[in-house]
């Protein structure tokens, strides 16, 4: 993940393992600081605002059930289900 300002407003790229990067923006008032490629860290004074931005990154690549994969929150544990037995 990198994070790019442009024009005062936050814009960021994400590398998902898609065919193509993905560009979203957030308010002024959110913060992203990014450590690690693999951490995101959020900054924020409104707590809907801060959500709302963590809800719109998730959408992207939800966390699916079968392999585990997609976005995380540092303390979340998926139950894997079991897939087809051959």
């Amino acid at each position: 993940m990198k994070i790019n300002n442009k024009n005062e407003k936050n814009i960021f790229l994400l590398k998902l393992g898609l065919s193509h990067p993905l560009y979203l923006s957030s308010n002024n008032n959110i913060n992203l600081f990014c450590l690690k490629f693999t951490k995101l860290f959020i900054f924020g004074n409104s707590y809907n605002m801060l959500t709302q931005t963590v809800a719109n990154i998730r959408l992207v690549k939800w966390p699916e059930p079968y392999k585990g994969k997609g976005i995380l929150f540092i303390n979340e544990k998926i139950k894997l289900k079991v897939g087809k037995k051959v």
